[in-house]
């Protein structure tokens, strides 16, 4: 099975990341992964999917920014500090076996 890696810290309150900065998202052996970050009301605030040719190169990562898109995708705005829902769905090929990750994490201000 596919092992599930991200760029949270530990705060008191559980896990998470700093606002305004990257969550990176790796499952080692994908061949593809797809992820939502969606809010306390479960309302999906963004998505991401890899492939090999995407921005990184690299099948096996999403980098998702904590942002939000205002004013007709003129400006961005930082998440702002709560929890919120990861879920990543991946693929492998060559074992053809897939599967899904969900983790709880809370944004928080530096």
């Amino acid at each position: 099975m596919a092992k599930f890696e991200t760029n949270f810290v530990k705060f008191p309150a559980g896990n998470g990341i700093n606002e305004g900065e990257t969550l990176h998202v790796k499952v080692h052996g994908a061949e593809f992964v797809t992820g939502q970050i969606r809010d306390a009301k479960n309302q999906v605030i963004t998505i991401d999917q890899s492939h090999s040719n995407d921005e990184d190169k690299d099948a096996q990562t999403i980098n998702m920014k904590l942002k939000r898109r205002r004013w007709g995708g003129l400006r961005k705005d930082n998440l702002p500090s709560g929890k919120y829902i990861l879920i990543v769905w991946y693929f492998d090929y060559d074992t053809m076996q897939g599967g899904s990750y969900t983790d709880k994490f809370l944004i928080q201000k530096n």
